[in-house]
């Protein structure tokens, strides 16, 4: 599955799907995979992690482009053009990501 933040890829676009779209909200203390980003524990709330925003970025675009590919294939795409994603890093560790489900002629695009 392609995701694409670009209005345009190689190929002939042949059908649109709709618009698919992924919202994530993680909480700081509980996720296991957050809790190993890298980052430092505060000393008096060692529950607490303090988190390395790079890390929190990446690891939220895969997990919304997981869910963004699974919601297209669910509608017989194989493409998700203008991807956009919109971040709350400092309050709720959140990620809003949507874009366009289309169907694109193009050997480079692998259907899985």
């Amino acid at each position: 599955m392609l995701i694409s933040t670009t209005d345009r890829i190689p190929g002939q676009i042949t059908e649109i799907k709709g618009i698919v779209h992924a919202a994530l909200m993680k909480a700081f203390t509980k996720d296991p995979a957050i809790q190993q980003l890298p980052g430092k524990k505060w000393l008096f709330l060692p529950w607490i992690k303090s988190i390395d925003q790079d890390a929190m970025i990446g690891y939220l675009i895969d997990q919304a482009n997981e869910i963004l590919a699974q919601k297209a294939g669910e509608l017989g795409a194989n493409a998700v053009i203008s991807v956009n994603y919109k971040f709350d890093l400092y309050w709720n560790l959140g990620v809003v990501a949507y874009g366009t489900a289309i169907v694109v002629e193009n050997d480079t695009v692998k259907t899985e």
